[in-house]
């Protein structure tokens, strides 16, 4: 399995319009092929997108998403920085089938 987090500092007064984009992302993203996991989280103006792949292959294919690339060019203005995406293999394996 294949996970990544996406970290995120929402702009001043941005919260209500980063969270709504989230939403519509989330949405598509759970229903993708491979999707194991897709949520969203938040402390502060740090927000945080934890997402579990089957593979990367899953991964892959929500990364070439025209959901995603339509979310990546309208979110930064609603974003203090650049998301930093961080993609990691996943030992205990949260529950979801095996660990790898």
């Amino acid at each position: 399995m294949r996970v990544a987090i996406a970290d995120l500092e929402v702009a001043e007064g941005c919260d209500a319009k980063l969270e709504v984009a989230l939403r519509e992302l989330v949405a598509h993203s759970r229903r993708e092929p491979g999707t194991l996991a897709y949520g969203i989280h938040r402390a502060g103006n740090n927000w945080c997108v934890v997402e579990v792949y089957r593979d990367q292959t899953a991964l892959d294919a929500h990364l070439s998403s025209s959901e995603l690339k339509a979310f990546m060019a309208t979110v930064p203005v609603l974003l203090r920085s650049e998301p930093v995406l961080r993609i990691f293999d996943s030992i205990d394996g949260f529950g979801f089938g095996e660990s790898c």
